[in-house]
């Protein structure tokens, strides 16, 4: 019921108040009244409850929808994880293998400054 409807209901409920006819008349029209008046509230009821469903609806698809993102990203990071670990040990090994590379060649410039010292 909006504004306006209202209005003409009320307008009508006091023409009846002043009416000068008998208290049937007047009993008739108030209940006429109170029969629309309670047509409207069963009315906005029922938008209400289509309103509350059509969020439900909605609330339920953005849940379903955001369960699915989280899965993804915990995938995603599982799989970065996984990714990291399998770099660091990469790193690890190349760091050895440069390791022992360096120590290589400082035992030949050693083993070369050796045989320079000794060849005088």
């Amino acid at each position: 019921m909006d504004l306006e409807e209202l209005r003409k209901l009320r307008k009508r409920l006091a023409e009846i108040r002043v009416s000068a006819g008998g208290t049937a008349g007047r009993d008739a029209a108030k209940a006429e009244i109170d029969f629309e008046v309670g047509l409207a509230l069963v009315e906005a009821l029922a938008q209400l409850s289509v309103d509350i469903d059509q969020s439900k609806t909605i609330l339920g698809t953005r849940a379903q929808e955001l369960a699915g993102e989280l899965k993804s990203l915990k995938e995603s990071t599982a799989q970065a994880a996984d990714s990291a670990a399998e770099q660091t040990r990469s790193l690890v090994a190349w760091t050895k293998g440069y390791a022992i590379a360096s120590f290589l060649l400082v035992i030949a410039m050693i083993g070369q400054l050796a045989l320079m010292w000794f060849r005088r």
